[in-house]
């Protein structure tokens, strides 16, 4: 359902930015002031064509994609004809794809991903000018400004749970899980830090979680600090307002 005001309804959309997030089962749309950085109406739905602002025409649009079909590869090694075989070292080859390729100056990295054509051609028929990244590159691309020498910046969200870990200002691990509940995801983040031997209390934590999950990570961790968010005074759920925070 459209969370919106008739006060939205009448501004001019032009002033306004559109990020879509694509998780597994469904789409959350925020419509962002370019101004005030405010999210001024929201929207959660099963399918492109649902999404209630798709009459209307924003000043940009960027779609940030969830799911696990992505890899890494240095800027150093980087070939952008082998893009293909880069996938094929963490992902079977899947069909009506495209393979799109996110860079990153910051950290000299590419991010190869798979957007599936349906998904892709379906938002620009409504929004011609739309960008695609995938949301492990738009993490580091927000990510530059943030990291301490030992940072781990975790997204829990309903199913899934993505992390970045930095240690002196370095990249160490950039990944993604399906998981299936707070304890799952807690198992991820634990097993990582034991295989790279690092200490918990030797962490700052960046989450974007519920509070439950928080409760959780509070046995663990003893520096978290939740992320901001853009400014939104919508009556949404505490699982929208985790999404919120990644926007």
């Amino acid at each position: 359902m459209l969370l919106t005001t008739e006060n939205f309804k009448n501004k001019n959309k032009s002033e306004f930015a559109l990020k879509i997030i694509v998780l597994d089962t469904e789409i959350v749309a925020f419509a962002i002031n370019s101004k005030s950085k405010e999210i001024e109406a929201f929207d959660k739905v099963g399918s492109i064509s649902d999404i209630g602002f798709n009459q209307f025409t924003f000043s940009d649009v960027q779609v940030i994609v969830l799911d696990n079909q992505f890899t890494l590869i240095p800027e150093s090694i980087f070939n952008e004809e082998k893009a293909a075989s880069y996938l094929n070292f963490s992902t079977e080859t899947l069909e009506d794809c495209s393979i799109v390729i996110s860079k990153n100056k910051e950290f000299s990295l590419n991010t190869v991903w798979y957007l599936q054509n349906a998904l892709k051609n379906n938002i620009i028929q409504y929004w011609p000018g739309s960008t695609f990244t995938h949301l492990i590159a738009f993490k580091l691309e927000n990510a530059n400004e943030n990291r301490e020498n030992n940072t781990l910046f975790v997204d829990a969200l309903k199913g899934s749970l993505s992390i970045l870990l930095f240690t002196n200002q370095e990249l160490q691990i950039a990944n993604q899980f399906d998981t299936n509940g707070d304890e799952d995801a807690l198992y991820y983040i634990l097993l990582t830090l034991e295989q790279l031997k690092l200490k918990e209390e030797n962490l700052q934590i960046i989450l974007s979680g519920t509070a439950s999950f928080k409760t959780k990570l509070d046995k663990y961790f003893n520096n978290i600090t939740i992320s901001s968010s853009n400014k939104c005074e919508l009556n949404i759920t505490e699982e929208d307002k985790v999404i919120c925070s990644i926007v």
